[in-house]
Order: structure tokens, then C-alpha cells, then sequence
């Protein structure tokens, strides 16, 4: 029962009622509002013991708070060096949020002088909860259960008395403790123990401690023998002489739960010694209690033969009882004589000893018919004894077949426990009408933390006052009452929130009464290994029809790129020949404008499977959309309203600026043309996130993107929305919700996101508007200050441009054109078809050659293999590639072949003199390391 004493001041003015200690408190540490619905009360019980009751529903940052004004309480008064214990008031509590119930458990792992934690009052699920927390997150922590304040306040004391060695507790006082005696109040009791007061014998052991000063108390246990009898006296004296008591004892109290037995001649020496010790020591009462009927009969015959009263007692508690109702609180008067039977001299009487006598000499314990040789046939009590005889006999036998069936009972219930504690199931048993739990396998009590017998199921699984949600019991049976077979189903424990596959089944109990049997197989990780295979089946999906469209573009990319390049680079060298501002330039122009268009659609494909040419830089993407913003405005301005909301700190990404305009513009102008006739509000906004990896799980592409920070884009409109069949398109090349001939919008920005390795997720539903995450990797850098880079203006004449370049592409007109330009720019030039001619040709003019320019992909043998070739045969000068794949397509290709450079087609005059400047300095010499 929990004590709440109402406290005030700065003061202890209050002493537990169980251990005698002060309390302390204070009016700012009494139902102190913690949250909108969380009250905290907390008091100190003597120097050690910081108690606490909360009360209400706990969230995260009220157990924060909590934990504040805890370590405040603790170093201010108990100090932060001293040992101590906390005990936890659950009753008033109703709920406590996950989040909360792990930062506790963590603060009480960091506790490096807490010796315990106590809780009482607490419901069977908060306990459960309370045990799983401890083994996942303060395993070393040691927490107790009690079922009330005084429980739990006698294990406060219990722990700090058997505290870190070394260390005196400070609810002890000094006076015993030169001789070692512990000092203790429990349940209203002041008692005394020390290690002295104990001994291990062969086959038998003694306890002793001294309650309130003048009660001997002893727990006995296994079988008395004679030699115990002297070791017993000698511990009376002991005690005696230690504590200080002249006059002895009022009461002595034994505890006989777990004895045995005893010899007859152990019996008899164990009371003469009693007559002898009342004789120097009067004592009121001797009271056994937890007394077998072995205990029972023993005192019962030695009544008579006793100066003292003997009684029995259920209890400790009732044996301290017994001793207030016969003590007459003054240990030091004897009991009067007049209390025992004066022998009479009458042949009854004599009769009477003799039979007293003739019980007493009998065996109980041991099989084995007394002999009556000494009582005369004739004697009229004669029937009597032989009556005694035959009751004896009896006995025997009874007792005998009770032990066999006691030794198989026991032997059955040990074979059957160990098979059903051998099963990593969970097994338990629970009453079909009151839901009581009668049993639970081990594999159940580890994982719920204690054995739950006795609890109804319902408040272990969902904490409720009533029968659970999923219950069939009503189909375990039929109308007759009698059991109707198996019943399987699948569901999630509410307690260890995973997956099992139930049988349950009506079976008789031990007693008759219909129970039900449950037997419960752990399948989360079958739950999980299907719901992981659909996912990577749906991914394998995705990514290969991602990777046949990337084959295809990139295959149609690298051909269409090589005629572009015969077309813009021919159209380059024609306008270097022909006057600016003259009708044939303005066909140049024309002609460039419509090349420059292909080459957008080619990019326009490549940047759908992510294998577009970005160059990236660091941008501030709040910058970059309030930039976007202003335009898009005005280009919407009639059909939409746009909100811009920035983030509260700078985003800094790696991207693409023109990517990064187009993923924004694509954004905008799907939800615009999406919205129909209604009025539409479009929402912008930036914000930093940190994804983990379940969350990146669920982002498009599928692919799988670094756990980590990232700078989001969030696109939402009041618009249309789609339904699921329209998401699970969205992203598919050329499907539009758009008129005809629109396509590769969602999917371009996919595209653009696998290229700076982010990625999309969109939610959306019909007429509930469409919201499209974009999500960047967050970069800690910063623009660095850059000088503004002179472009060198194309020269004729160029120190570092001359020398022979080996050219080698299997496109004549590729080749032609590529000649023009070096020869332009003024080196001498080898052309080759493939990487056989160019070998021959670096066999001859290797002495000349300083730089080759190869293709990746040639007849005979490709760009890998020749740069392969060259060098191992001493090719010493840069190689450049020249391809009409992206730079990640032709370094995949490339493989482990280094190279001082790529270079994708189509590429201008200008693009390959700043490519061959970056890797030969003004005079000529290589700076540029192998790529």
C-alpha cells in the first residue's frame, strides 16, 4: 500500500513508517506541473533514497523535464559522488510514449552511482515494456519489482546494506558497526544482523537476527542432528553477548519451512537445552511457524513438558502477533510455574505421562511399527496403545504411497516442463472463462521478462479490463461445451509487436476445467523475407527496364553524336572561313541551330536513365529559386498563384544550375497544366532533411541512394491529384496525362535526380492536390571566391599546339573532321580507322607522337584495348577519349584503363583546345594526372 505523506518546508518533518527514516521534501518538489498532462512529486527517504511519484501521460519532453529536476534534487542534497536509489511510483501513471520510455531507460544507464531502480504499482504491460527496455537499452541497470510501498522500500534498504563495496551506507547507524552488526527497519521493525549470526552446517543451516531489541528469531533448515543441538546454544550466546542483552530474550521465534526432520535424541537434548536456557534466561513464548505436520506434532507433544507456552504461527507476521498478545512486556520477570501442570499422584496421571512418553518415543518420520513389550497386556490402557500401533502402521503405509506418487507427480511435471521449456515457441495456457494465465513456457517468460502466471491475458497483451479484440474462444468449443478442434490464424503480438503464426486448442487442465492452449511460432522473419522478395522483384523490374532504355539510348546517343559531330564541327570550321554577318553565315546559323536542337534531343534521352552530361558546382538552391521564382511568375501568372517559402539556413547542393532550373520549370508546368479549370495554388518551398535508410527505401528510382542529410524541394499544388494507377506511371518514359505528343516530363526529372544521385517521391490523390519531393545530398561546402577566368581567344598560333596528335576513329567523316580541327589548331596529325592501324602507326612515328585521341567503341580492336597495347609497349604520352557516350558510359567502358581525359561528342573547336591545354602547361609539358 503506498504511504503518501503530505509535506512542506525546507525540513524533514516526516519519518517512513517502514523504515524509520526521515523524509524530505519540498513545496517546489510536490505535484510539480511537467507538460499539459504530467505531474511529478518527489521525496528523499533518508540520505539515500530519492523517491518519485509521477503521474498523468508521459511524452519525450516531459521525461526530460523530469530527469532536470531529478539530477538537480540528487546534486544538491544527496551529492553527486554518494550512491543511491530511486523508487517509482507507477499507479498514477496512464500512458508513456516509446520515445520517453527509451531516453529513460538511457539516463539510468549513464547513472554511474545508481544502485537500483524499484518500481510498484505498475500494470503487468507497463512491466513487460519496463523489462524490454532494460535488456535492449540499460541491461546492467538493476530494476526491481515490489508489490507495494513497503516492499519496496524494504528493498531500497536491502540494496543500499549489500551496496558497492567498500562504502558504508548512510542510513546506518554507527553503533554496531565495530562488530559488525547491520542495523534495519522493515515493516515497522527494527532489526539487528550480522554474518556471525549464521552457519552452514552438513545437512543443516541456521539464521538469526534480533526484532525490536528482544525477540530471537532463527530460520532453520534440512534435518536436526545431535551435534547441532551444542552449535545452537552456543549462537543463543552469541547473539546475546554481541547485542548486549543480560536478561535474554522475550520470545523466540523459528522459522521451520524447509526442515526436514530430526533424530529422536537431536529432539530431545534440543528441549532439554531450552528448560536449561529459561532457566538463565526467562522467556515468555516459543511460536514455530511455516511448520510442517512433522514441526507441528513435535511441539505439540512437548506442550506439556515445557515451562514456557508453545504456539504455532501461519506466518512471521503471526508469530510477532502471538508474541505482543502473551508478552507481558517485561522480559525480565519469568513466567509463573503455576502456568504448567503439577504432576498428580494418581494411576491416571501416571497412565497419561507414560502414553505422552510412549508418542514421544515413536519415530514419525522413519517406517516402523513400535514394540509394546513394556506395557502389560493387562494393563486397561492396552488398547490404547495398541490403537496407537495400528494408527502408526497406517500411517506408514500412506505415507509411503503418497511419496511414490508425490516422486511421480514430480518426476511427470519435470518431463513435461522440460519439453515445453525446450520449445523456442511460445507456449501458454489460459482459463476459457476467466482468462487466467496458469502457464507459461521459458522461451515466453525471457522474452516477457517474468513469469505472468496469474494475470489475465487480456491485461498482458493489450493492458485492458476486458476480453481481447482477436479472442476465439467461442469457436474452441461447440455448443455442448465441448472442445472443437484446431484453430490456426496469423497476427502481431501487441506486446513484442511481431508476426506469429497461432494454434490455439481447447484441452481438459490438471483440474477438469476447459482451457485454451496456445502455441505461437515466431514468423516476422517469413513476413519480412516475402515482403523483401515482392519489393526486390519490383526493383529488379524497374532497374532493368531502366537499364534496357539506357542501353538503347545510350546506343543510339553514341551514333547520333558521331553525325552531329560531322555536322556542328564542319559548320564550325565553315564559319571560321566566312565573313560574319554574310547570307551563307546565316545559313550556318540556321543549319547550327537545328544540329544544336538534336543534340538537345539526344540529351533529352540520356537524361531520362540519368546518363546526361551535368557539370556541377556548389549552389545555394533557395538562391537559385528565388532566381526561378520571378520568371515563373510572370510566365504563370494568369493561371496559378506561387508561394515561395525558403529554407531557415543556407542549402547548399552539388548540382547542375541549368538541370536544376529545368527540374524546377518541369515542376511548375506539370502542376499548372495538370490543375484543369480550378483556381490553383502552387507551394515552393526548401527545407534540410535527414533521410535514413527505410525512408530511402521509398524514394524514386529505386536505387540505392546514401542514409543521410539532404536539402529537400517540395513542389505542392490544390490541383486534380492522381489516382494510384496514374503514380505507378508517372515515371515511365513518354506516359503523359498531358495532350498528345507531351512525354518524358517526371521522367526527365527522375532522370536529372539519378545524375546528382537524389532522387523523387510524389504523393498524390484525386482532388486532393499533388505534393513532389526533390531531394538533393546536402553539401557542407560553400562557394569558394573564384577570380573570373580570362577565356583565351582561339589563336592560330599556340606555343603548347604543336607536335604530332595520332588520331583514331572508325567514322571517316568523324576522322576527317577531327584532322581539320588539330591541324586548325596547329599540330600534325595521324589519322587510323581502328586500334590495329593506329599500333602500326605508333610503331613508326613513336618518337613523334605526343598525344592520342581515340574512340571507345571501333571495328577490330576498340580504344581499351589499343591504349592497353600502347602501353605496354612504352606509350608514355596522354590519352584523350573522344566518344559519343556520356563520360560515365565511356569510363565504365574504359574499365581499369586510365586516361588523361574524356571528351563527348558532339564538341566544338574551343571544347578541344581547352581539353588539350588542361593536360600540356604553356611549354608543352603534361600536367595533367591520368584520369
Amino acid at each position: 500500500m503506498t504511504t503518501k505523506t503530505s509535506i512542506t518546508g525546507n525540513a524533514a518533518n516526516a519519518v517512513c513508517s517502514v523504515t524509520g527514516l526521515l523524509i524530505t521534501s519540498r513545496p517546489e518538489w510536490t505535484d510539480r506541473k511537467i507538460g499539459r498532462r504530467y505531474r511529478l512529486t518527489t521525496q528523499l527517504i533518508g540520505h539515500q533514497i530519492l523517491f518519485t511519484r509521477p503521474s498523468g501521460h508521459a511524452e519525450l519532453g516531459d521525461v526530460i523535464e523530469m530527469v532536470r529536476v531529478n539530477d538537480a534534487i540528487i546534486q544538491e542534497v544527496i551529492g553527486e559522488s554518494a550512491d543511491y536509489v530511486i523508487i517509482i511510483d507507477f499507479s498514477e501513471i496512464r500512458s508513456a510514449t516509446r520515445d520517453a520510455r527509451l531516453y529513460y531507460s538511457r539516463y539510468l544507464r549513464k547513472r554511474s552511482n545508481l544502485m537500483g531502480v524499484i518500481s510498484f504499482g505498475a500494470s503487468p504491460l507497463s512491466r513487460v515494456l519496463i523489462n524490454l527496455a532494460k535488456r535492449l537499452h540499460a541491461p546492467e541497470t538493476n530494476i526491481e519489482f515490489a508489490k507495494d510501498y513497503e516492499k519496496a522500500m524494504s528493498a531500497a534498504v536491502r540494496m543500499i546494506r549489500t551496496g558497492p563495496a567498500g562504502r558504508t551506507p548512510a542510513l546506518l547507524s554507527s553503533h554496531y558497526q565495530d562488530i559488525g552488526i547491520t542495523e534495519h527497519y522493515e515493516n515497522g521493525h527494527h532489526i539487528l544482523r550480522c554474518d556471525q549470526w549464521e552457519f552452514d552446517g552438513d545437512d543443516y543451516n541456521l539464521i538469526v537476527e534480533v526484532i525490536d531489541g528482544n525477540i530471537y528469531h532463527a530460520i532453520s533448515s534440512g534435518v536436526l542432528r545431535e551435534h547441532h543441538v551444542a552449535l545452537i546454544v552456543q549462537m543463543r550466546e552469541t547473539v546475546c553477548s554481541m547485542v548486549g542483552i543480560d536478561h535474554g530474550f522475550r520470545a523466540i521465534i523459528t522459522g521451520t519451512k524447509d526442515t526436514y526432520g530430526s533424530e529422536r535424541s537431536a529432539r530431545k537434548n534440543f528441549m532439554a537445552s531450552l528448560k536449561e536456557w529459561h532457566a538463565g534466561h526467562p522467556m515468555v513464548l516459543y511460536v514455530f511457524y511455516n511448520a510442517n505436520w512433522f514441526v507441528r506434532t513435535a511441539s505439540m507433544m512437548a506442550t506439556p513438558f515445557m515451562p514456557f507456552k508453545i504456539k504455532l504461527a501461519p506466518n512471521l507476521a503471526g508469530a510477532l502477533s502471538l508474541v505482543d498478545r502473551f508478552s507481558t512486556g517485561d522480559t525480565s520477570i519469568p513466567l509463573s510455574d503455576s502456568s504448567v501442570p503439577q504432576p498428580v499422584d494418581s494411576h491416571q496421571q501416571k497412565v497419561v505421562n507414560q502414553l505422552l512418553r510412549f508418542l514421544d518415543n515413536i519415530d514419525w518420520e522413519r517406517q516402523g511399527v513400535p514394540v509394546l513389550d513394556h506395557i502389560d497386556p493387562q494393563d486397561p490402557f492396552r488398547p490404547v496403545f495398541d490403537a496407537i500401533t495400528l494408527i502408526k502402521g497406517e500411517l506408514d503405509e500412506l505415507s509411503e504411497k503418497r511419496r511414490q506418487a508425490e516422486k511421480a507427480l514430480r518426476e511427470g511435471q519435470q518431463r513435461f516442463t522440460t519439453v515445453l521449456d525446450s520449445v523456442s515457441a511460445y507456449i501458454y495456457v489460459a482459463d476459457l472463462d476467466t482468462f487466467e494465465i496458469l502457464f507459461m513456457n521459458q522461451a515466453m517468460r525471457d522474452d516477457f521478462g517474468e513469469n505472468y502466471v496469474g494475470t489475465s491475458c487480456f491485461e498482458l497483451f493489450e493492458n485492458a479490463h476486458g476480453v481481447c479484440s482477436d479472442s476465439n474462444n467461442e469457436k474452441l468449443v461447440d455448443e455442448n461445451g465441448e472442445p472443437t478442434g484446431l484453430s490456426t490464424w496469423e497476427g502481431i503480438n501487441p506486446v513484442t509487436k511481431r508476426w506469429y503464426l497461432n494454434h490455439d486448442r481447447a484441452i481438459r487442465w490438471v483440474d477438469g476445467r476447459l482451457v485454451r492452449l496456445r502455441i505461437s511460432t515466431d514468423i516476422s522473419r517469413i513476413k519480412n523475407l516475402e515482403s523483401e522478395r515482392i519489393e526486390i522483384t519490383e526493383r529488379l523490374q524497374q532497374s532493368r527496364k531502366i537499364d534496357a532504355v539506357s542501353t538503347m539510348a545510350g546506343g543510339v546517343a553514341h551514333h547520333f553524336n558521331n553525325l552531329l559531330m560531322v555536322i556542328l564541327g564542319n559548320l564550325e570550321l565553315m564559319r571560321l572561313e566566312v565573313a560574319e554577318g554574310s547570307k551563307l553565315s546565316k545559313k550556318i546559323d540556321t543549319i547550327e541551330d537545328s544540329a544544336t536542337r538534336a543534340a538537345d534531343l539526344s540529351t533529352l534521352l540520356l537524361t531520362y536513365v540519368g546518363q546526361t552530361r551535368i557539370s556541377t558546382q556548389i549552389i545555394d538552391l533557395d538562391t537559385t529559386l528565388s532566381e526561378m521564382v520571378n520568371v515563373l511568375k510572370t510566365t504563370i501568372r494568369d493561371k496559378a498563384r506561387l508561394i515561395l517559402k525558403p529554407s531557415e539556413e543556407k542549402a547548399w547542393i552539388h548540382a547542375d544550375t541549368s538541370k536544376t532550373y529545368e527540374v524546377i520549370t518541369n515542376l511548375v508546368n506539370n502542376a499548372v497544366e495538370a490543375s484543369g479549370d480550378q483556381p490553383l495554388e502552387i507551394r515552393i518551398s526548401v527545407d534540410h532533411r535527414f533521410c535514413d535508410r527505410a525512408g530511402l527505401d521509398r524514394i524514386a528510382p529505386g536505387q540505392n541512394l546514401s542514409e543521410g542529410h539532404y536539402v529537400r524541394l517540395q513542389v505542392a499544388d490544390n490541383g486534380q491529384g492522381m489516382d494510384e494507377e496514374t503514380l505507378e506511371k508517372v515515371f515511365d518514359p513518354f506516359f503523359t496525362t498531358k495532350f498528345t505528343g507531351r512525354g518524358l516530363g517526371m521522367a526527365t526529372v527522375m532522370g536529372i535526380m539519378r545524375a546528382h544521385r537524389g532522387g523523387v517521391m510524389i504523393k498524390s490523390s484525386p482532388d486532393a492536390g499533388t505534393t513532389v519531393n526533390v531531394y538533393f545530398p546536402e553539401t557542407k561546402q560553400t562557394v569558394p571566391s573564384l577570380q573570373e577566368k580570362e577565356v583565351e581567344p582561339l589563336k592560330r598560333e599556340d606555343t603548347r599546339n604543336k607536335g604530332t596528335i595520332i588520331l583514331v576513329d572508325d567514322e571517316p567523316m568523324v576522322l576527317e573532321l577531327g584532322k581539320e580541327m588539330l591541324k586548325y589548331m596547329g599540330f600534325d596529325v595521324l589519322t587510323a580507322e581502328d586500334g590495329l592501324e593506329a599500333l602500326t602507326l605508333f610503331e613508326v612515328h613513336r618518337d613523334q607522337i605526343r598525344m592520342a585521341v581515340l574512340d571507345v567503341d571501333m571495328p577490330r580492336m576498340g580504344g581499351r584495348d589499343t591504349i592497353k597495347r600502347m602501353r605496354e609497349r612504352g606509350a608514355t604520352f596522354p590519352m584523350l577519349v573522344a566518344s559519343g557516350y556520356t563520360d560515365a558510359q565511356s569510363r565504365e567502358k574504359m574499365g581499369d584503363i586510365n586516361v588523361d581525359g574524356f571528351l563527348q561528342k558532339p564538341f566544338r573547336v574551343e571544347e578541344l583546345k581547352e581539353k588539350i591545354n588542361s593536360i600540356f602547361d604553356a611549354s608543352g609539358k603534361v600536367i595533367s594526372p591520368k584520369a
